[in-house]
């Protein structure tokens, strides 16, 4: 999956998929900002009021076409109550976007580096190396012995880190990168823990410890 960060507005940004993440409770309409096009935050809290978007963890909502912004799609993912939301949760909610996108043979998302109420400039590093982490653990694919495997399925081509009109701090092109290692780090091993035993003989996982 190639990680890139991307500094355009929100509204300008050209991909599939662009995540919207946004929390339980009447706050949703209260604090719509953070760089969203005025299109976009009425639209989400008509959504909201209508009780079709409640901001539960994990929850998605898929909407084509939204007005107001160049992405084709906006995935709209529920934070959960945001008194107890970390890099934990975020790490998680970035797994099931790109889980949700993958199902539907999406292969690009964008995820903004703040959710809706938020400024982006508020985003941590570590909250970069969460986004990263969950979305390259989501992309594995376990399954590269199926014998009912599909020619056309295939994992995320791109994960697009939208900075909404500014440019990346080094700490948070860091911690895409710590993210990054992290991740490939954990499905390495997932690739070994997975392999049949007449495949991955000792000589073999010593071969496959020593690749760069």
């Amino acid at each position: 999956m190639q990680i890139e960060f991307r500094s355009e507005p929100l509204d300008s940004l050209t991909c599939e998929v662009l995540v919207a993440y946004v929390f339980e409770g009447p706050g949703l309409t209260e604090e719509l900002s953070g760089g969203w096009p005025k299109e976009v935050t009425e639209l989400l809290a008509r959504l909201h009021s209508a009780g079709e978007i409640k901001g539960k963890q994990f929850e998605c909502t898929l909407i084509h076409n939204p007005i107001g912004l160049k992405a084709k799609r906006l995935l709209v993912v529920g934070g959960g109550d945001a008194k107890s939301f970390n890099d934990v949760h975020l790490r998680r909610m970035a797994g099931a976007a790109v889980r949700y996108a993958r199902a539907r043979r999406l292969r690009q998302v964008a995820w903004p580096l703040a959710p809706v109420g938020r400024q982006p400039q508020n985003q941590s590093p570590e909250s970069v190396q969460a986004v990263v982490e969950g979305a390259i653990l989501a992309d594995y694919d376990a399954d590269s012995y199926s014998t009912e495997r599909k020619k056309d399925e295939r994992g995320m081509d791109q994960l697009l880190l939208a900075t909404a009109g500014r440019e990346p701090t080094e700490q948070e092109e860091a911690g895409a990168h710590r993210g990054r290692v992290i991740a490939e780090a954990q499905n390495f091993v997932r690739d070994l823990v997975n392999e049949p035993s007449n495949i991955l003989t000792p000589r073999e996982l010593g071969r496959r410890a020593l690749q760069p």
